[in-house]
């Protein structure tokens, strides 16, 4: 039967010692926009319609399933909605998509470093999913889309990428869980439709959200924001996973990379981060949903205090080797899912609370 979690390996304490998986330092490669810290000559600019962050309700996460080296499962048929695409993946039946509708989920194989990754999925039978978007990325790669139209999210990164995942916080040198390790990598994050820019996209995003209602001023997908580089994160007053991604926050940066339907908070748009379902419980016994309002308010101070900043002035030459990612208007044509619905692309996605 399915499985009750999604963590498939068992909520450890400090004292245990994890089975062997990869760290998420080694999850995708140089090359990954999100495995850089932010370079000294970046130029900050403040941001003020940004009042917080914080993690996402796990409704609407990213579930992610760790198949174990021992498992082998047969080949599922799966076939995008719009294109018709059809893949052959080993997806076990166990692997269950997020339960709101942008239905997303993830499937690790460490063992040959593979990850299946998937937006709007639904099994039709233990033979056949069905999805808006589907796509297979190499962790030794640099988890962005290629081709640019496979896609899981409206910039065109893997759902891993930027995720804060169970790995994060794996001391690599005793194999143990360390709650108040550093996450070591930039931060994927949502933000409201209405201060997303339509369509619009920069490097090292290969995609843009048409759901997006912001005109020009609005912020394009692939956005890069930080918090100040002289924020003292030891100093503050806040949960220890706060802590965490604030840190991330700092050095790494957060990039843009959905829209979501968060209310406002303090009459400030509010971003979304990506969190495993699960984690919060593993690592300090309180459920994922249960951080997500205090962890707000924890970031809305810092940010009030502080400010955050739009990043630019990044060389984003490792990404793409300055190679124009933008896509022809025949693999970006738009297929209507009904004659109700707006057209969407085979592989962009919904709003993400």
């Amino acid at each position: 039967p399915p499985p009750t979690v999604v963590v498939t390996t068992p909520a450890p304490t400090q004292e245990q010692t994890l089975p062997p998986q990869i760290n998420h330092e080694a999850i995708f490669n140089s090359s990954s926009p999100f495995n850089h810290v932010i370079p000294a000559n970046a130029v900050y600019t403040l941001d003020d319609r940004i009042g917080t962050f914080r993690t996402g309700y796990e409704e609407w996460a990213r579930p992610i399933y760790r198949v174990p080296e021992n498992e082998t499962h047969p080949l599922v048929k799966v076939v995008n909605n719009y294109s018709g695409r059809t893949e052959y993946w080993p997806i076990p039946t166990y692997a269950l998509p997020a339960t709101a509708s942008d239905h997303h989920m993830i499937v690790m194989y460490n063992n040959t470093g593979t990850l299946y990754e998937f937006w709007d999925a639904k099994w039709v039978n233990d033979g056949l999913i069905k999805a808006g978007g589907m796509i297979s990325f190499d962790m030794s790669a640099n988890g962005v889309s290629d081709p640019i139209w496979y896609r899981v999210n409206a910039a065109g990164f893997s759902n891993l990428a930027g995720a804060i995942i169970l790995e994060d916080f794996i001391d690599p040198n005793t194999g143990q869980l360390d709650p108040n390790r550093p996450i070591m990598h930039a931060l994927a994050m949502s933000l409201p439709f209405d201060l997303v820019q339509t369509g619009n996209y920069i490097d090292p995003a290969v995609g843009g959200e048409e759901l997006g209602r912001a005109g020009r001023n609005g912020v394009p997908v692939g956005a890069l924001f930080a918090l100040p580089r002289d924020l003292d994160v030891d100093s503050l007053d806040v949960h220890p996973l706060t802590k965490s991604i604030l840190r991330a926050a700092r050095d790494y940066g957060l990039y843009l990379i959905d829209t979501n339907g968060a209310p406002k908070y303090q009459s400030k748009f509010a971003g979304a981060l990506t969190m495993e379902p699960g984690l919060s419980e593993a690592l300090y016994g309180i459920d994922n949903d249960d951080v997500v309002l205090p962890m707000q308010e924890e970031i809305y101070k810092v940010i009030k205090t502080h400010g955050i900043y739009r990043v630019t002035n990044v060389d984003f030459a490792y990404v793409n080797d300055g190679q124009d990612r933008q896509a022809t208007e025949e693999t970006m044509m738009r297929t209507a899912l009904d004659t109700t619905a707006t057209t969407q692309i085979e592989t962009e996605s919904t709003p993400v609370p």
